[in-house]
């Protein structure tokens, strides 16, 4: 690319054939105003599927189990279903983050009090969503105290902005690893954070 995912004006797909050595490169965004040389196809997401490695190939994750608690798109965290459940507890401008539940289902991570610019910045706390706390992730070897509501509100509300958590760009890897709730941790950016337990930084990027 010729910057960052929310700034590129061009960007090209790479797939390399570690059997033979050959190079696929596909155009992906700039068709409107770049031609591309000899051997870079233009073409959607369907023609970049056509190689063993594809996700066709990847099994599905299996469906994590059910919680007690969950959080809308509107900030709110409830007891019970997203549509009927009763709500406990408010971080405004906070919702579910892109990098979904934990592979056990338990941990999710909520995304907020965003800043648009060159580079969007956000904040990144984690929801316990079998007991409803909230923490802040942070670098530090013992795991640290729940986020608490302030004010007389009903329901509750966590002041905003969050100042004491994870601030992060629009760039920043946030994904998880692990297969249950023995193995998950959660990576964000050097950060390797396991949940309920202690976080440390590798000072450097995480292989995928």
């Amino acid at each position: 690319m010729d910057r960052n995912n929310n700034m590129a004006n061009v960007a090209i797909d790479v797939l390399v054939d570690l059997n033979n050595g050959k190079v696929s490169r596909w155009l992906t965004l700039g068709e409107e105003d770049c031609l591309p040389p000899t051997g870079v196809k233009v073409a959607g997401a369907s023609d970049r599927m056509d190689c063993p490695f594809s996700e066709e190939a990847t099994p599905e994750p299996p469906t994590p189990p059910e919680f007690p608690f969950t959080f809308s798109e509107k900030g709110v965290l409830k007891m019970g279903s997203d549509v009927a459940g009763t709500p406990i507890l408010e971080i405004p401008g906070y919702q579910p983050d892109s990098s979904g539940p934990s592979p056990s289902g338990r941990w999710l991570v909520l995304s907020g009090d965003q800043e648009d610019g060159d580079y969007i910045h956000r904040a990144l706390v984690l929801l316990n969503r079998e007991n409803g706390e909230v923490f802040p992730i942070v670098l530090r070897r013992s795991w640290p105290s729940p986020l608490r509501p302030v004010g007389k509100r009903n329901p509750p509300r966590i002041k905003t902005p969050i100042a004491k958590t994870s601030p992060v760009v629009g760039e920043t890897d946030v994904r998880w690893l692990g297969t249950s709730k023995d193995s998950e941790c959660l990576i964000v950016d050097d950060l390797v954070v396991k949940p309920g337990a202690f976080s440390f930084s590798v000072g450097g990027e995480i292989a995928r």
